[in-house]
């Protein structure tokens, strides 16, 4: 089941996509098979620091195969194209209609990195 991830801020038809992935509140995980999804509350939330490395490591046990973000760390970055997640640059707005702008293959890579918070 080839699952599509996206760092989210609020929850259900209210969620919008998070402008922070390591500082999201939870991640929507949409199963493309089964076109349904699941949320997960981000495990690195309240981190001091080492928040992105921690959720990448969440996107990566939740069996990811495509992440959608706005930007990434660049630890988290390694982490999850290590792990072999294909990365691509999220819009602003409701995870649906990011969902529906990946499979019509209107997405474009995420190649960006940034140095990340640490601790911020």
């Amino acid at each position: 089941m080839p699952l599509v991830v996206l760092p989210v801020d609020g929850s259900g038809p209210a969620s919008k996509v998070s402008d922070s992935f390591g500082r999201a509140e939870a991640f929507w995980i949409y199963d493309t098979e089964s076109d349904g999804h699941t949320e997960q509350p981000n495990r690195g939330l309240a981190s001091p620091g080492g928040a992105g490395i921690k959720a990448a490591q969440q996107v990566v046990d939740a069996g990811a195969a495509v992440l959608l973000a706005p930007q990434l760390g660049e630890n988290a970055a390694k982490i999850l194209r290590s792990a072999g997640i294909a990365l691509f640059h999220s819009r602003p707005g409701e995870p649906a209609a990011n969902i529906a702008a990946h499979l019509a293959g209107e997405l474009v890579p995420l190649n960006q990195t940034h140095p990340g918070q640490h601790g911020a």
